[in-house]
Order: structure tokens, then sequence, then C-alpha cells
């Protein structure tokens, strides 16, 4: 899954800051956050998953649970934005 995420990522200019449950890194991202809390506060019920935060407002977007492609996640953020445009 990190090598798709880091495809979008590179493809739409998005940084994306990794969150480790087990304490590791993976070969895309190899720096990463501990959790911290924030799986259970987001409530995350399956792995890996995948949020959007707008960074300027905070606000969170679920956008895949497991794996998904760039194309799943295209359509997933362009109907959350259409839901959630302000």
């Amino acid at each position: 899954f990190a090598p798709i995420v880091a495809r979008f990522a590179k493809q739409y200019d998005w940084r994306v800051i990794p969150i480790s449950l087990d304490g590791g890194g993976v070969a895309e991202f190899p720096e990463f956050m501990p959790d911290n809390g924030l799986a259970a506060k987001w409530n995350v019920t399956a792995l890996p998953s995948l949020f959007a935060v707008n960074p300027a407002t905070f606000h969170i977007l679920p956008v895949a649970f497991g794996m998904t492609s760039i194309d799943q996640m295209e359509t997933r953020i362009m109907a959350l934005l259409e839901d959630n445009h302000d």
C-alpha cells in the first residue's frame, strides 16, 4: 500500500505523514510518527488506513481503510471534497 500512497502523493504534490502503530517505518516512508493514541481518536478499524487532513483547517477526511488503488483514492477524495466543500 505504501508504494501506491507514495505515487499518489508525488502525482498530486501531497505531503504524507506516516503514523506507525508498531513502531516501524516502511521503505517509502522511513520517517514516521508514533501512534500516541491517534488511531483510537480517528476510529481506525482496519489497516492500512489513509486520511486527508486540511492543513489550514485541520479538517480530517477518511480516504481509505484497507488496500486501495490510486483510482479508488482519487474517486473517494473527489466525493469527499464535493460532500465537504465549504
